[in-house]
């Protein structure tokens, strides 16, 4: 039982970082790789 509580609670935790911290994560790593690769 707990084990498919932990499932489902990582699922929402993956949708949640993918809604709001996905953009945000996203255009950081971009501008470190442009400031890298520069």
């Amino acid at each position: 039982m707990a084990n498919a509580e932990a499932k489902l609670l990582l699922v929402m935790t993956e949708g949640l970082e993918r809604l709001w911290l996905g953009p945000c994560l996203h255009r950081l790593s971009t501008f470190e790789l442009e400031r890298v690769y520069a």
